[in-house]
């Protein structure tokens, strides 16, 4: 099985293509990467065509898709969902959604046996937070909390959650338990298309997982003079 990943769900566009049967055997054949918001739409179809290149395929001999469904940056998750939905449809091949939280507890690897407990910056003062085991399982799904205080909070609710013990990854907290790599810092591509072997299309649907909802605030505007004058 042949898969491309792209995940362009935070400052990280990544695209990655694997070949193998399982995760365990999966060969890396190409991948590339970039760091900067607001130019997702611009540079990600030129990092596929990069990645196709190196791993000397063509767009057709690809059998899954697998994509970043966030939660992110709005933005970003909507455009690596509409490449990824358009090359669905256009090479009629399946796809997997992974969460960008999953992605980057996998990005630790499976050698540390520790709880991952994911904690990434959600913006408006808020963490996004999660907790996969090892291999995977979600154990605690994805929500938000305060920035402020979040360090005690984290440590009095998880200190004695996990029989294994945890490691924070993605934003490091002072006074817990925390590893930082490439990998673990961003959603990448790499983790996401070793994940992909193991997914569902039927369960792993590739829709978007925001979490919360857009930071939209509705205009206290007067009554439009249309509706009085039809009153």
């Amino acid at each position: 099985m042949k898969i491309l990943a792209l995940d362009t769900s935070s400052q990280r566009g990544s695209v990655a293509i694997f070949e193998g049967n399982t995760s365990f055997d999966a060969r890396l054949k190409g991948y590339a990467s970039y760091e900067a918001y607001n130019e997702h739409a611009e540079r990600l179809l030129g990092l596929l065509d990069l990645v196709y290149e190196q791993a000397g395929m063509g767009k057709n001999e690809v059998d899954r898709i697998a994509v970043g469904v966030g939660p992110g940056s709005f933005t970003g998750v909507r455009v690596a969902l509409a490449v990824a939905q358009g090359l669905m449809v256009g090479l009629g091949v399946e796809g997997v959604g992974i969460g960008s939280l999953r992605v980057i507890a996998a990005g630790l690897g499976s050698e540390d046996p520790r709880t991952r407990l994911v904690v990434r910056d959600a913006r408006r003062d808020e963490y996004f937070v999660a907790a996969y085991s090892a291999v995977g399982e979600e154990l605690v799904a994805p929500y938000t909390i305060e920035q402020k205080g979040a360090s005690d909070y984290l440590l009095s609710k998880y200190e004695n959650t996990f029989s294994d013990g945890y490691v924070v990854v993605g934003t490091a907290l002072n006074g817990l338990p925390c590893v930082e790599t490439e990998q673990t810092r961003e959603p990448d591509a790499r983790a996401a298309g070793l994940l992909a072997f193991g997914l569902d299309p039927q369960l792993d649907v590739v829709q978007p997982h925001y979490v919360r909802g857009p930071n939209v605030i509705r205009p206290d505007l007067p009554p439009s003079p249309l509706l009085l004058t039809r009153s």
